[in-house]
C-alpha cells in the first residue's frame, strides 16, 4: 500500500516546504518509529529521525497522561537553532518537521495541519 503512495506523500511534504519556507525538512513516520516518506536535507538520516520522532511522541503521550491533559495533538521542541514539531497524520502516522529559529510557528502549524490531513487521506 505504501509503495504506491510514497511519491504522493513526498509531494505533499515538498509542497509543505514550498508553502512554509521556514520548514527545513519534513518526514512522515509511523507511530512505531518507521520512516514512511521524507523530504530532508541530505545529512539527515530518515531512519534515525523516525526513531527519534517515535521517542518524542512517546514522551509527549506520557506527559499528557501524567498531567491529565487528554490525548497528544502536537509536540514541539525548541532548540537554540530552531524547532522540531510533531503532529498526528491519521491514526498510524505522524508528520515531523524541522523549522528555523525565526519560524512563525502559527504559519508552520497551519501548513503542517493541512499536510497532515492530506497524508491521513493517503494512508
Amino acid at each position: 500500500m505504501l509503495l504506491g503512495k510514497n511519491e504522493e506523500i513526498e509531494n505533499v511534504l515538498r509542497k509543505l516546504q514550498e508553502d512554509a519556507p521556514q520548514i527545513e525538512g519534513a518526514a512522515v513516520v509511523s507511530v512505531e518509529g518507521l520512516p514512511i516518506a521524507a523530504s530532508l536535507p541530505p545529512e539527515i538520516d530518515d531512519v534515525r529521525l523516525a526513531a527519534i520522532t517515535a521517542a518524542i511522541l512517546s514522551l509527549g503521550e506520557r506527559a499528557v497522561q501524567e498531567f491529565e491533559k487528554g490525548l497528544v495533538d502536537e509536540v514541539y521542541v525548541k532548540g537554540s537553532g530552531g524547532y522540531i514539531l510533531v503532529m498526528g497524520a491519521g491514526p498510524n502516522a505522524v508528520i515531523t518537521v524541522s523549522a528555523s529559529k525565526d519560524a512563525n510557528l502559527g504559519v508552520v502549524r497551519l501548513y503542517m495541519k493541512r499536510a497532515a490531513e492530506k497524508i491521513a487521506e493517503l494512508l
